[in-house]
């Protein structure tokens, strides 16, 4: 039986958890009745309008991408049909199978004969005309080697670091209430680097796999918010927690969060500190007044005592959150969250490695 393509579109309902379908249950049956017939979809991702009522968003972005393991020439174009192409989704690599073909040499001399040279990704997405006025994030965790990544035509970057995570600003160039094509085009050929040296990337140390292979997130936050922690061509930094002295009485905290200001005016905000502990209790916090210009972003810098805090270490990986939540006219805009362990170590050179005051 030929496959026939149609297009489908879905909404993130992020109230319930879920996906759901636009249109009655006869909808639902009637697209039911022709996957068991056989038919194909090609998905885009919609974000519902609750996008628009406050708060950062975080999107799965890793199903659902169109590739091919060429070189096509005009694939950035939002009018390329890629509708013959594999449907993958991330992380994903175009050396799943040619790294098991031959037998590794030895002496740091990996598998040479995989496949390299540059492949496509391309993604079709939706936003509702709600969401206009939010910002619009892209973030990739790792893409090898060299990326270019355009959306709706326009190139937004080159990153060539293959193993550091990255983002880019989308708003732009981003149509709300209309289908974006988000495209990527990956490089896995090896490159000279440094002159007259063994480039840091050279199959002898690592195997070249290319292709998207880390996970990709769309986030949308307030124009007034907490900056992603991705320094790569966004050059954010995000929320930054370290201990200052660790007794096991008492944890003295230093945090700095950045905070962005992409409203055409100034404004007054309060930045809230707070240390969550995996229970959900609030067990230190602090407030730090910020007054940041129109497009202003800044360094917001507090300290957290905390009684009696629990240890990270291997046998007992005890997590915190800290949370920093900016609220301007005494309503919240942003809040953001990171993951953090309380512990101490030190290099000793007749004893070794120590934390937390214990030889390990």
């Amino acid at each position: 039986m030929k496959t026939a393509r149609f297009t489908r579109q879905f909404y993130w309902d992020f109230k319930g958890g879920g996906l759901s379908f636009l249109g009655s249950s006869m909808v639902i049956s009637f697209l039911t009745l022709l996957l068991l017939a056989g038919f194909s979809f090609h998905q885009k991702v919609a974000a519902e309008s609750l996008l628009v009522s406050g708060g950062r968003k975080q999107i799965n972005f890793n199903p659902d991408w169109r590739f091919i393991r060429a070189d096509v020439t005009g694939a950035e174009k939002p009018e390329f049909d890629a509708s013959q192409w594999t449907t993958v989704s991330c992380p994903h690599t175009w050396n799943d199978t040619d790294t098991f073909d031959d037998f590794a040499r030895g002496g740091h001399q990996g598998e040479m004969k995989l496949w390299t040279g540059a492949a496509w990704y391309r993604k079709a997405f939706v936003l509702p005309p709600e969401a206009k006025g939010r910002k619009v994030f892209i973030e990739f965790e790792g893409v090898r080697q060299v990326a270019d990544v355009y959306l709706n035509g326009h190139l937004l970057g080159r990153d060539e670091t293959g193993f550091i995570p990255f983002g880019f600003d989308l708003a732009p160039h981003i149509r709300f209430g209309a289908t974006n094509i988000l495209a990527v085009r990956a490089d896995n050929r090896f490159v000279e680097q440094y002159e007259g040296n063994q480039p840091w990337n050279h199959p002898n140390w690592h195997p070249p796999h290319g292709g998207i292979y880390r996970n990709v997130r769309l986030h949308l936050t307030d124009p007034l918010h907490v900056t992603l922690p991705l320094y790569a061509h966004l050059q954010n930094e995000g929320i930054y927690a370290w201990v200052d002295t660790l007794t096991p009485e008492r944890a003295e905290l230093g945090i700095t969060a950045e905070i962005q200001n992409s409203q055409k005016s100034a404004a007054d905000c309060s930045v809230r500190f707070e240390l969550v502990d995996r229970e959900g209790r609030v067990v230190a916090q602090s407030v730090a007044p910020a007054k940041l210009a129109a497009g202003e972003k800044s360094k917001i810098a507090s300290r957290l005592t905390v009684e009696r805090p629990h240890f990270w270490q291997p046998s007992y990986p005890y997590v915190y959150q800290v949370r920093v939540t900016v609220e301007n006219g005494g309503v919240s805009r942003d809040v953001a969250e990171t993951a953090f362990g309380i512990r101490s170590f030190r290099f000793d050179v007749a004893t070794g490695f120590w934390m937390n005051g214990e030889q390990l």
